[in-house]
């Protein structure tokens, strides 16, 4: 069974939530997909460099020097 798409935030949280995507003109959604997009990504690379792995460099073209 595939659950469906619901999550509840505790009231303050959610107030900080959307009061921070309002200013953003964003909505509270938004901000929370971001969010949980961004977690779930560091959880995945924290889990691989855990694993010996070594977390990708995306953001670095293979000409740019960068202080490690």
């Amino acid at each position: 069974m595939i659950p469906q798409k619901n999550v509840a935030l505790e009231p303050e949280a959610f107030a900080r939530v959307a009061a921070g995507a309002q200013k953003e003109g964003r909505t509270p959604d938004e901000l929370a997909n971001e969010a949980a997009t961004r977690f779930l990504t560091s959880r995945r690379l924290q889990t691989s460099s855990s694993m010996g792995g070594s977390a990708p460099r995306t953001w670095a073209s293979p000409k740019t020097t960068c202080p490690v």
